[in-house]
């Protein structure tokens, strides 16, 4: 076929090709992107789209918004522990999320931002009470450590509280040096929540969150309803709380367990 036949044909075939807009293959592509990777447990994605104009928090986290009242969340989270629990008196065995490892971390971090030789705390979410005997061992003598735990199973485990995280008694009011948990995400609401920690916390105290893609958007649900990203928890709470919370820092884990394994340590304003 000679070349003039061969730039004839071309033609005629050209005639056909849209011109697509370089502006449309971008659009395209992030949103492809976006949801390649927004249920990913290795990757962070997020749409820094605005509608509006206005920064919404709300934007930042997901929050599971299909229960039929309270009771009905409470009753999904009793039945969660409750099962975990009877699993770890059958078969004697550790249903901490956390690591005996990571809570020296934890430990090893209260006692460098405070100057306080023993401690009083709480670990929020305790289950089986394993995080508030670890972290008391490693806190040292003179150290007291408790727990607070939705399900009633709890409560013959030692210094177990037994109510709900969201709504605690007012006599624990300025009663701790640091809170801690890495239960946060089976909040249904988690401004209200962490708002009832910092209550508990003596000024100066300390609130420490361990957190990872575990606790994000891609696994958040009926039984862990609060979803958000490591990158994003920290200016969440500095938003609803600067007022009240200093970021002390973000620490990397000794053994991360998880991608976006982080602590979280903030300061209660005195």
């Amino acid at each position: 076929m000679s070349l003039k036949r061969i730039l004839s044909s071309l033609h005629r075939r050209l005639r056909f090709v849209y011109v697509i807009p370089s502006r449309f293959i971008k659009n395209v592509c992030e949103v492809l992107a976006f949801q390649i990777l927004k249920n990913s447990s290795q990757h962070f994605a997020y749409s820094l789209k605005n509608r509006g104009g206005a920064l919404n928090l709300e934007n930042l986290y997901t929050l599971y918004s299909k229960y039929a009242s309270y009771k009905h969340y409470k009753l999904i989270q009793e039945i969660k522990s409750n099962r975990r629990i009877h699993f770890s008196n059958t078969h004697n065995k550790s249903i901490m999320w956390t690591s005996a490892e990571n809570l020296k971390d934890v430990s090893k971090l209260i006692k460098s931002n405070s100057s306080k030789n023993n401690f009083i705390g709480v670990c929020r979410g305790s289950r089986s009470g394993e995080e508030q005997k670890i972290l008391e061992n490693y806190l040292g003598k003179g150290s007291n450590v408790f727990g607070v735990e939705l399900s009633e199973a709890a409560s013959t485990f030692a210094k177990t509280i037994t109510a709900d995280f969201q709504k605690l008694p007012r006599n624990l009011s300025k009663k701790f040096d640091f809170v801690y948990s890495n239960s946060h995400d089976q909040s249904s609401d988690p401004k209200r929540a962490f708002r009832e920690w910092i209550k508990v916390l003596r000024p100066g105290g300390l609130l420490v969150l361990e957190h990872s893609r575990a606790h994000g958007k891609a696994r958040s649900g009926r039984q862990d309803p609060f979803g958000i990203e490591t990158e994003l928890l920290p200016f969440v709470l500095m938003s609803w709380f600067t007022s009240k919370l200093s970021l002390v820092g973000i620490y990397t884990p000794s053994k991360e367990l998880d991608f976006g394994h982080r602590y979280f340590v903030f300061s209660k304003k005195v």
